[in-house]
């Protein structure tokens, strides 16, 4: 087996274990709440991914190659959350973006006279982490904590407490049996019945919470990817150094024949 394919096999193994590692680090936070240390083993891992997936866009040249990683990394979620609709919609946009993304990369590869890991590696890892940040936010949507969500509304006591005492101000003749309800019923009571009736008005639209919660995670995680991008390229750096050092990768120049006019 050559040494290309030694190497390749190694990275597309390296970037379905992280991933595996993560996605069921991720299952173990929504699942069975161990969130301080299943979230950083979820960052850590899919901060690792990244650092294959950027890895292989530099080393690489066939576009299939490029793309089997990141696709064989993020169908590994399936084996831990299941398939739906949604998360074969989101893989298909997050193939797009893949393919856009290492596009660009071979693209700025062939254009550039010196091999820069940051721009080769910098686009491919912005669409890894946004269809990372697509599917974990899908994933969240459907996990039971999302969809058992449930917020009580209720009317801010003091606001209660104004409109109830203004009430008592006015005049018995404008309010003939306001006496007598606060006979029949209780201030406490009557507090309660509102709140209800406010909760229950706004019960169709509380399925929207799950949704909510989705963008706001998605939000989020965009905004973390920023930083997740720069520590992967400052780690692809030093490991495609550390690779030179050791011979596992040489860099080779090429003279380039040009035609020039002349009159």
């Amino acid at each position: 087996m050559s040494k290309q394919k030694t190497v390749y096999l190694v990275l597309l193994a390296l970037a379905v274990v992280f991933s595996l590692i993560g996605w069921f680090s991720l299952k173990g936070v929504l699942f069975n709440g161990s969130a301080t240390f299943g979230v950083t083993i979820v960052a850590l891992m899919f901060l690792l991914l990244g650092v294959a997936l950027g890895l292989i866009a530099i080393l690489f040249d066939s576009l299939a190659l490029m793309i089997l990683a990141p696709a064989a990394s993020v169908a590994a979620s399936f084996l831990f959350f299941g398939i739906k609709p949604a998360y074969i919609i989101i893989f298909v946009i997050g193939i797009g973006l893949i393919v856009f993304a290492f596009s660009r990369s071979l693209r700025e590869k062939r254009a550039r006279m010196k091999i820069s890991p940051l721009r080769i590696a910098k686009p491919v890892l912005g669409a890894v982490f946004t269809f990372l940040a697509l599917i974990i936010s899908a994933i969240i949507y459907f996990s039971p904590p999302a969809q058992g969500i449930s917020i009580e509304i209720k009317v801010p006591r003091i606001l209660f407490s104004f409109v109830l005492s203004s009430m008592k101000n006015v005049a018995p003749s404008k309010l003939i049996s306001f006496d007598q309800i606060l006979d029949n019923e209780t201030e406490e009571s009557l507090y309660q019945n509102i709140n209800d009736q406010v909760n229950f008005f706004l019960q169709p639209y509380k399925s929207y919470l799950s949704y909510g919660l989705a963008i706001a995670v998605f939000l989020s995680l965009k905004a973390a990817s920023i930083i997740f991008v720069w520590l992967a390229i400052a780690i692809i750096q030093t490991v495609f150094v550390l690779m030179k050092k050791f011979n596992l990768v040489k860099i080779k120049k090429e003279t380039i024949e040009k035609d020039i006019l002349e009159i």
